[in-house]
């Protein structure tokens, strides 16, 4: 007869951060490390947290283990650890993001730390997991500089459906913002009026943005620091030229940047401008509305060439009519039209100008 004995895998973990992150009173200790001229250029601090318990009943559902956004730990069907933010199963260097040394902290001091012989899980193992229950192992975190000390108390050997259990200190690291998705000035957009509100989506991790503003012709640069999901410039660009803008997230007090988004391009405006000082405009032309973003009206304006039907509707992100501000015969000249957006959600809406010879639309952004 076969048994099968239930292994439990303890990790006793204890963090060091070469992040400047205040975690009050949660350091058993500290060092600064200092450059040639005695200038401090980065702290280490012995993370001393809560112990938590991962556990992982044989045959149960796969379990995660969150250590860093940039690695969760688990185990696959194959029977080894691998880091399912990087990976999508084990392999001869899983967990990938993960370096490891058999010891224990206490054996070293943080100079040392850095510079011992890590390996591979596997490496460091022999390949055999099997023999790794009571064990400890400096483990290392090279893309966030974290050493913890990891101990297996036990470990299944099956490979299919195998449970596990390990105890270790809660870590507390500074997540990096996630990567901004624009929505204006839209890419290749042509028109675009010389005073431009730039808006993009919000990221919860983010406490500030980064806007980059490229001007094509000259690559002058205008970069600038904002809390908010929309900025409009104080200077006005250049008539008919051609600008790239991107955005990343900031976590401030960090001083952490996430990715750059995506570079979008577009046109600005030409030269031809109309003012109220002249009587008759010779082309149809729909304005950016003002204020924008809005809450609740706005202003639209617009221009015709000649008496024309008019009419400007209101759509939301859905392609749905939600008011009509003008449908009737309107006059050669300079018009305004006002939008009031009361009973109306927060987001994304379009206007939409028509006349039997014309038709344009503009997308406007209502934050209440």
């Amino acid at each position: 007869m076969r048994y099968l004995i239930p292994l439990v895998l303890t990790f006793n973990v204890t963090y060091l951060y070469a992040q400047a992150i205040d975690f009050n009173s949660e350091f058993d200790k500290s060092i600064s490390v200092s450059d040639a001229n005695s200038n401090t250029i980065s702290s280490i601090n012995v993370w001393k947290g809560d112990e938590i318990t991962i556990t992982r009943a044989n045959n149960s559902d796969q379990v995660f283990d969150t250590l860093t956004s940039s690695v969760i730990v688990t185990r696959g069907s194959d029977g080894l650890l691998y880091n399912s933010a990087a990976e999508d199963a084990a392999n001869q260097q899983s967990p990938e993001g993960m370096l490891w040394y058999e010891g224990v902290l206490e054996n070293f001091n943080e100079d040392e730390l850095p510079n011992l012989n890590y390996v591979s899980l596997r490496e460091v193992t022999n390949q055999r997991m099997k023999d790794v229950a009571g064990k400890s192992y400096i483990v290392s975190l090279p893309e966030d500089d974290i050493f913890f000390e990891l101990t297996f108390n036990d470990w299944q050997t099956r490979h299919q459906g195998a449970g596990y259990s390990y105890t270790r200190t809660s870590p507390s690291v500074v997540v990096k913002p996630n990567k901004i998705s624009l929505i204006s000035p839209d890419s290749s957009a042509t028109g675009v009026e010389l005073v431009p509100t730039f808006v993009w989506v919000s990221d919860s991790l983010a406490s500030h943005y980064q806007l980059e503003l490229t001007n094509l012709s000259d690559s002058s640069v205008i970069d600038t620091l904002v809390a908010y999901l929309s900025y409009t410039s104080g200077i006005q660009l250049t008539n008919s030229t051609t600008y790239t803008w991107r955005i990343r997230g900031l976590v401030k007090d960090q001083n952490l940047y996430g990715d750059w988004s995506s570079s979008w391009i577009f046109t600005t405006e030409s030269s031809t401008t109309f003012t109220e000082d002249e009587l008759i405009p010779n082309q149809f032309i729909l304005l950016q509305n003002y204020p924008n973003p809005f809450n609740p009206t706005t202003q639209i304006e617009y221009t015709l060439p000649e008496r024309s039907q008019v009419t400007l509707q209101i759509f939301n992100n859905l392609g749905q009519n939600v008011s009509v501000l003008v449908n009737e015969q309107k006059s050669a000249g300079y018009h305004t039209a006002t939008f009031n957006a009361s009973g109306l959600s927060s987001g994304i809406y379009m206007y939409k100008l028509t006349t039997p010879s014309f038709t344009e639309t503009k997308k406007m952004l209502l934050i209440k």
